[in-house]
């Protein structure tokens, strides 16, 4: 399905065997991955965002800071251990997508 719509948009001249080849199996397992995380991830910050208070935002923009300020000084570090929860179970995740032995 992927070979035949590049090829009708003009992108490929022939089919490619995506898992065939070293040079593009590892990409395409690296795509699979990152596609089969996003899920758990957004909930993750989802949860994060929903428990900030809103209140702080809303004494942030009395005292007139911007959007980008407010996501930079309000947002991002009430954030982190949320991010970091997340970076630290996609890490697992990815150490336990791969073989130890290679069988």
């Amino acid at each position: 399905m992927v070979n035949l719509t590049l090829q009708q948009l003009g992108l490929l001249r022939g089919p490619i065997v995506w898992l065939a080849e070293a040079g593009t199996a590892f990409p395409l397992a690296m795509g699979i991955g990152v596609l089969v995380s996003i899920p758990f991830t957004t909930t993750i910050f989802l949860g994060g965002l929903s428990s900030l208070p809103g209140e702080i935002y809303e004494a942030a923009s009395i005292d007139g800071a911007s959007r980008r300020q407010q996501f930079l000084r309000l947002t991002l570090p009430l954030m982190r251990p949320y991010l970091n929860l997340a970076i630290v179970l996609n890490v697992i995740y990815v150490f336990n997508a791969f073989s130890v032995c290679g069988c």
